[in-house]
């Protein structure tokens, strides 16, 4: 799976905040209502990039699945900031993703750019979010205990 700036400073922000965190963060995340999103579903930006779903947020800002509709509906991720939060994110992953390109396990840059609403950039979609796949992990090595521990009774 290639690089994302964006995974490894959502990697980072886990490592810090440990997984009770996590765990209330993500239940926010999966319930949060349309009113407060960025972006709409349908909606397209720089009549381009036509938004399918949200995929994904925090407290940087939201992900997005949606279509490039001049090259062929290839699906891309778009990552949007409202242009008013405090802590602006999206320059810096841009900056970084940039000198990125051309690199065997970098994300594709498609393009960027801000208006008087929100900050986005557009980027490959990748697999699955961090968060996920650390979830995953944690329930097969449960899987792994529960079986071990099984073993250990029957022999008992």
């Amino acid at each position: 799976m290639p690089f994302s700036f964006s995974h490894l400073s959502l990697f980072l922000t886990q490592f810090r905040h440990g997984s009770t965190q996590l765990q209330k963060r993500d239940a926010t995340i999966m319930t949060s209502s349309s009113e407060g999103e960025i972006l709409q579903v349908s909606q397209v930006i720089r009549e381009r990039w036509k938004i399918k779903q949200k995929i994904g947020g925090g407290g940087f800002g939201e992900i997005y699945e949606a279509v490039d509709t001049q090259n062929h509906n290839e699906r891309v991720a778009v990552k949007v900031e409202s242009s008013k939060a405090a802590k602006q994110v999206l320059k810096m992953e841009v900056a970084v993703l940039r000198r990125l390109q051309g690199k065997k396990h970098a994300c594709k840059f498609y393009g960027c750019g801000r208006n008087d609403k929100f900050n986005y950039l557009v980027m490959s979609l990748q697999g699955k979010n961090l968060a996920d796949l650390r979830r995953e992990e944690h329930e097969i090595l449960m899987n792994c205990l529960y079986s071990r521990e099984l073993s250990s009774a029957r022999a008992i």
